[in-house]
């Protein structure tokens, strides 16, 4: 972590964001209030999900919003944060991702098996080998989730971006203690 600095956002913009936070609680406090006082129906239960649903999804939008602001923020990875009350402190990591789909699947496969017959022939590798690696690759590479794939074609020295589409890097902030 460094000393850094980051610039705050204007004070009617943090205003709102404890404004819309309000609206939410206060949404949670009058459910609650109604839900205390009266004998609910299982039809009544339903609104009551609805509702509490509304306010999830309101805070949802809300916890996006200042987490976008905060990575743009941010200019290191990782921030060092106090509580306005100055007693504790947590810590921000930024981290940032694509969206890739319409993976050419036919077109990286091909690339991954080049890559491995190159690297068997420099190490001396029979065919039958090969062969038996190229096909245990296939599967493993059909039943592997994003991540894991990103990995392997990252220390194959693949550039995977050029096998699918990729959307806009999305920012993310996760807080610690």
């Amino acid at each position: 972590m460094t000393d850094q600095q980051v610039s705050s956002p204007p004070v009617e913009v943090v205003a709102s964001w404890l404004q819309s936070l309000r609206q939410v609680v206060d949404g949670a406090d009058q459910i609650l209030e109604w839900a205390q006082t009266s004998e609910i129906t299982p039809e009544e239960t339903l609104g009551v999900y609805a509702e509490f649903a509304d306010l999830v999804k309101a805070l949802d939008w809300q916890r996006r919003d200042l987490m976008n602001t905060a990575a743009h923020m941010m200019d290191d990875d990782t921030f060092a944060a106090e509580f306005i009350n100055g007693l504790d402190t947590r810590v921000l990591r930024k981290s940032a991702s694509r969206p890739r789909r319409k993976w050419d699947n036919e077109g990286l496969f091909s690339t991954v098996r080049r890559k491995v017959i190159d690297q068997a022939g420099d190490a001396g590798a029979d065919i039958d080998t090969v062969a038996a690696t190229i096909r245990a690759l296939s599967d493993i590479y059909r039943l592997s989730g994003g991540t894991a794939r990103l990995t392997v074609l990252r220390e194959m020295d693949i550039d995977y971006d050029e096998y699918c589409e990729t959307g806009e890097v999305q920012f993310r902030v996760e807080v610690t203690a």
